[in-house]
């Protein structure tokens, strides 16, 4: 029969909310005791493990012997949940000091639930763990990062002897991704540093340690063996003499080194000498820019062409060809038939065929020019007759009277009278006048209508008269002047005389009259010209 203790009896119902079963050693749904943060500090003398659910705080707390704390030793709550009266462990809330000594086990630990969240920084032990207790399958991917492990944690002392073992590590488990870069120094090997220039290498024991290369197959007898196994074809020109010096090449062989198959050259390729031939078919040249002259600046001129010879056949025999720079003329040019002087180049002009090309100037020979098959004999003199033309010249041309015809047939047969005005005659034919350029000329400057300009002018009128019986008359006929003029009379010896004038209009005709004593006088009168 079993003793049961029970609490919280509900007097109604008779349920049962707690009980402690002794003969099963149970304690069931107990509830501890649920308290303010401030009456668990007011406990008074609380038992050492003595434990309090904090309402406050809804968080559980056990009394250590000095003071409250919280469950876990974890003050943000991240090690014990309470919750629905199940106690359950969070994330990262394990450490050291909750696990005792070989307390996870493989049986405690399913598989891929060891994961990088589970496990706190720091917080493994080798006393934690049991024996084989961590295998792979309890280890989640990724599990182990560099936030698990201290500085400097996984030291000789942690690890026991021959305890890291082939077994113990899975095939390429440790790969170049799970190293970080610069993490494996001298400082992690079994070894002290080297100096420079040295290699790491085994003594077929285990132990490493540094050491200076050293290449025993460069000798003259294992470099003879060498060299000649890479010229199997002429395996003579690699030989020996003695043990201190190596020939490569042979009086009685050519070439002196032959290489079967390809050849790959990572650095730079120099080659020095006179001549360097290269038989191949295709020539593949990855440099867009081919410098030809030297591999420095000049310091002086050397005299020597530049640019590409080749040989072609024509109809006889082989031949040499040349493109490029002339030094001696400072022209680019190509020449056939070509003579090979010191790099100097002479030969005959080669016909060249271009597309369009675009010139600053163009200096052709005497005879140089020939378009569409047909020569152009005109001289540069000739060609620069159709300067400034602006249309085609055989249209202009062609638009023009073939023989002269109209006014100007009169003067195509003869020379004209010297200094003479033309003037069309009855025919409406050019003609020359009676007028001479010296006459003509007199017209030079007029302005405006001649006659116009004389009409508006005063006339004159001057003359000897003689009187008789005291009186003389000129005639409107012979002065021709209109009414009024102004008259004057001069004497014989060109004083002027007070003398009688009168003027008399009659018929728009005005007579003038002089009434002086008999004698011959000097009559000048200007006026108006009567129209």
């Amino acid at each position: 029969m079993a003793l049961k203790i029970v609490s919280g009896l509900d007097a109604t119902s008779l349920s049962l909310s707690s009980f402690l079963d002794l003969q099963k050693n149970e304690l069931r749904n107990a509830q501890i005791h649920n308290l303010t943060t401030t009456q668990i500090a007011g406990v008074g003398t609380p038992a050492s493990g003595q434990f309090a659910y904090d309402t406050t705080l809804n968080k559980l707390k056990v009394y250590n012997g000095t003071a409250w704390e919280l469950v876990g030793a974890s003050a943000d709550g991240t090690t014990l949940e309470l919750s629905s009266n199940t106690l359950s462990i969070k994330a990262l809330g394990v450490d050291t000091t909750q696990l005792a000594a070989g307390a996870v086990t493989t049986a405690k630990i399913d598989n891929a639930q060891v994961t990088g969240a589970k496990i706190a920084a720091l917080t493994i032990a080798t006393g934690n763990i049991a024996a084989t207790a961590v295998t792979s399958a309890k280890l989640a991917d990724g599990a182990v990062g560099t936030a698990k492990l201290a500085t400097d944690a996984v030291t000789t002392a942690k690890i026991a002897d021959d305890q890291i073992t082939a077994a113990l590590i899975a095939d390429d488990a440790v790969g170049a991704a799970a190293i970080a870069d610069n993490s494996i120094d001298v400082a992690r090997l079994n070894t002290s540093d080297g100096s420079a220039g040295q290699f790491l290498k085994t003594n077929g024991s285990g132990t490493l340690s540094f050491a200076t290369p050293v290449d025993d197959s460069v000798s003259a007898t294992n470099l003879t063996a060498t060299l000649a196994n890479l010229d199997t074809t002429h395996a003579v020109n690699v030989h020996g003499s003695g043990s201190t010096s190596i020939i490569i090449g042979s009086s009685t062989n050519t070439p002196n080194v032959q290489v079967t198959g390809d050849v790959i050259v990572d650095g730079n390729l120099m080659v020095s000498g006179t001549t360097t031939t290269v038989s191949s078919t295709t020539i593949s040249v990855t440099d867009p820019i081919i410098t030809l002259g030297g591999t420095a600046a000049l310091t002086a001129d050397d005299n020597k062409d530049r640019g590409i010879e080749f040989r072609y056949y024509d109809s006889s025999a082989s031949r040499l060809g040349f493109f490029g720079y002339d030094d001696s003329e400072r022209e680019f040019t190509a020449l056939v038939d070509v003579t090979n002087e010191q790099e100097v180049m002479s030969g005959t002009l080669a016909a060249v065929k271009f597309g369009a090309a675009d010139l600053t100037s163009l200096v052709l020979p005497d005879s140089g020019l020939n378009y569409g098959g047909t020569a152009v004999t005109a001289s540069g003199t000739e060609l620069n007759y159709v300067d400034g033309v602006t249309s085609a010249i055989q249209t202009q041309i062609n638009g023009k009277q073939a023989t002269i015809t109209g006014a100007a047939t009169t003067i195509t047969g003869s020379d004209l009278t010297a200094s003479r005005a033309l003037v069309s005659n009855s025919s409406g034919k050019v003609a020359v006048s009676a007028v001479t350029s010296t006459e003509l000329g007199y017209v030079d400057g007029v302005t405006s209508s001649i006659q116009t300009q004389l009409d508006s002018k005063p006339a004159a009128y001057a003359a000897s008269v003689t009187t008789s019986s005291g009186t003389a008359t000129i005639a409107h006929s012979a002065h021709g002047l209109a009414f009024p003029a102004n008259i004057q009379v001069y004497d014989e010896n060109g004083q002027l005389v007070l003398v009688d004038i009168r003027q008399v209009v009659a018929s728009n005709e005005m007579t003038i009259t002089i009434n002086a004593p008999d004698g011959t006088y000097e009559v000048i009168a200007v006026g108006a010209k009567a129209s």
